[in-house]
């Protein structure tokens, strides 16, 4: 379990000509850094200049990940001349800040900033990649897949792991070989750890959207009378939008997308409604495998930006800063 006081932690200095790219030419804007913490808790202060006025603001730079974070900082700062500069913030994120009433600046250029006399909106800046993204071929994303079901595999003998990832003793030697090449794992450790799994789920996304998702073969059956009647083989779960509504409670489905072992679909009640679309995948993993909420949370958001639908894209967001906590999406 993640705590809350490592997630609301300070950010590393920032770059002031970073911070300060992200804001409007014309706000004329000025950065002061405090060299030791203030009477306020702040970290430096802002001054822009809009409508020929001089506006004066705190700075407090956090890390911001979870709802939770944005909840406990505004508690503690509930002063509107206060803003929060951060790590890049998803839709959900930004959406909460509105909520609470938190003015922010985000790495990425999103801001709001709202007081007596003031209210500036800037949206939808996303984030650029501080990096290439190392190239991960159908094993390696499937091996990866089953250490994130089931993370005591990274230190099982090779012919478990083939066997729950469903792939080769040899792509497992390949996985770990880019494991180390890319730094996520340590060369001599044991025993073995991710240095960074946030970063690699990341990357996984993007690998599984280009290697995987295309080649998984699937079939389109009859709408059911409703997701829940469908009959479940050992080994099947949902996806998508029925793993959204069991992840977050949030909405009804529309499409079912079920992975199964078996793609020959048991008896269940038809439905009129052919709106209701059932398709099934073939599961990408080892029948033994053992599926965790990471994972499990992983491929649903996997699954929903493959959408290209903009409420399933919210749905995702909302699900990373619930259990994933990556500091972006695809």
């Amino acid at each position: 379990m993640i705590h809350e006081n490592l997630e609301n932690v300070k950010m590393k200095e920032p770059d002031l000509e970073s911070i300060l790219q992200v804001l409007p030419n014309e706000w004329q804007p000025q950065i002061k850094l405090f060299n030791t913490a203030s009477d306020t808790g702040c970290d430096g202060e802002l001054t822009i200049q809009l409508n020929q006025k001089t506006k004066h603001y705190l700075l407090a730079f956090k890390q911001i990940h979870r709802k939770e974070s944005l909840v406990h900082y505004s508690h503690a700062h509930s002063n509107t001349q206060r803003i929060l500069v951060c790590n890049p913030l998803s839709t959900y994120l930004r959406d909460i800040c509105t909520e609470l009433n938190v003015n922010y600046i985000d790495e990425s250029g999103n801001i709001r900033i709202a007081d007596d006399s003031t209210y500036i909106l800037i949206q939808g800046q996303k984030a650029v990649a501080s990096k290439a993204i190392a190239t991960m071929t159908t094993g390696i994303v499937k091996c990866l897949f089953a250490f994130f079901a089931e993370p005591s595999l990274l230190n099982e003998p090779y012919s478990l792991i083939a066997e729950r990832a469903g792939i080769s003793l040899g792509m497992v030697n390949k996985t770990m070989t880019f494991l180390i090449e890319n730094k996520h794992i340590a060369h001599q450790s044991t025993p073995r750890r991710f240095l960074d799994v946030q970063t690699l789920q990341y990357e996984w996304l993007i690998s599984y959207q280009q290697k995987v998702a295309p080649k998984i073969p699937s079939i389109a059956c009859p709408p059911p009378e409703n997701w829940e009647s469908v009959p479940l083989n050992t080994g099947d779960i949902w996806a998508g939008e029925v793993a959204a509504a069991q992840l977050t409670n949030y909405l009804i489905p529309q499409d079912y997308l079920l992975f199964t072992q078996n793609m020959r679909p048991e008896k269940y009640p038809i439905s009129k409604n052919h709106n209701a679309k059932l398709r099934m995948k073939k599961a990408f993993w080892g029948k033994a495998l053992s599926i965790s909420q990471n994972a499990f949370a992983l491929l649903t958001v996997a699954e929903l930006l493959l959408s290209n639908d903009g409420r399933n894209r919210e749905l995702a967001e909302m699900i990373n800063d619930q259990y994933l906590h990556l500091t972006k999406l695809p």
